[in-house]
């Protein structure tokens, strides 16, 4: 489970990330683009990094910067700039990328604006698709817009989109016990409170169909994970105390719903969205979240990093009443 989880302090973040999501949109469909002439004569359909800087100047105001993912090529201003040479010359490469980021960073007017290239940020880049099927230094692979694809669907992801089908909360409540085969008491006042929510009596119900039960141990800093082999979920009693930390069994819980044995970037991202969602509604007091950002910094995580990019979480959370668009 995801040991930092990125929040917002402000509603701004939408607002840049719909437009600059528009924009990359109307890239990808094939949309006429303005020739911008090149400073480069061996170069002739380049777009200079200075343009993309200079058209959203308004958005590095509101960005932020503290996210490592600002500093990386997974940068949303970049992003563009790729997105733009993709369709002018084409799949990029290692060294087409390398080049690039030198380009970039020859204009930038402030240290934040800075992009600080890593050999391994591109092969995560490029083997974000099925195009690059052993993307690594030994082989050949390329970033192209099916690669981008994915990336503008988290920029366009909004937690407003999760519903729910009705489920019976009573009955939820009468059994909540079931998970709890301790009797621990604060693990059932923060189940009962995740029930008061619908997503949450939602996974409730869902891990005491399946015959899920959670246990309560120390972790020594960790938060919790789910045994698969199993069935159970072991939380540290110290996120049991405070009600701003009940996202991390809500996180649990979410991945109790896959019933394979298969995890995912996608799943986990999708765990810290949904915790948090039930987590903001049960307190009344909203925390935002940046879910491209946190995709991104999952991806270029060393213990999630190796993990494929998706898989069924989406149809598992289905079948539990959870929908996702």
């Amino acid at each position: 489970m995801l040991e930092k989880i990125i929040f917002l302090g402000s509603c701004h973040w939408r607002n840049c990330f719909a437009l600059i999501t528009v924009s990359l949109l109307l890239l990808l469909s094939g949309c006429n683009s303005t020739y911008v002439k090149s400073d480069s004569d061996t170069d002739s359909n380049s777009v200079p990094a200075s343009v993309f800087r200079n058209s959203l100047q308004y958005s590095n105001s509101t960005q932020d910067y503290n996210s490592k993912v600002n500093h990386t090529i997974f940068k949303l201003d970049f992003i563009h700039y790729i997105v733009t040479r993709n369709r002018n010359q084409g799949p990029i490469d290692l060294i087409t990328l390398r080049r690039m980021v030198k380009n970039w960073n020859s204009v930038a007017t402030s240290p934040k604006e800075i992009i600080k290239f890593k050999d391994y940020h591109f092969y995560r880049f490029a083997s974000l698709s099925n195009n690059n099927s052993d993307c690594s230094r030994i082989s050949s692979c390329h970033i192209d817009l099916t690669d981008v694809n994915i990336l503008v669907k988290w920029m366009d992801f909004q937690v407003r989109k999760i519903t729910h089908m009705p489920t019976n909360d009573r009955l939820a409540k009468s059994r909540v016990r079931i998970l709890n085969p301790t009797n621990h008491n604060n693990l059932h006042k923060t189940l009962l409170m995740i029930n008061s929510d619908p997503v949450g009596a939602n996974l409730i119900q869902n891990a005491i169909s399946y015959g899920t039960i959670i246990r309560v141990k120390e972790l020594s800093g960790k938060h919790g994970y789910y045994n698969f082999t199993r069935n159970e979920i072991v939380i540290d009693p110290k996120i049991l105390n405070y009600e701003f930390n009940m996202r991390y069994l809500v996180h649990e819980l979410v991945h109790a719903t896959n019933h394979t044995r298969n995890n995912s970037i996608s799943e986990e991202v999708l765990s810290e969205i949904i915790g948090l969602s039930v987590q903001n509604r049960i307190t009344n007091i909203p925390f935002e979240m940046n879910p491209y950002s946190m995709f991104v910094e999952h991806l270029l995580h060393s213990n999630y990093g190796s993990l494929p990019v998706t898989n069924n979480i989406q149809q598992s959370l289905g079948q539990t009443g959870i929908t996702l668009q």
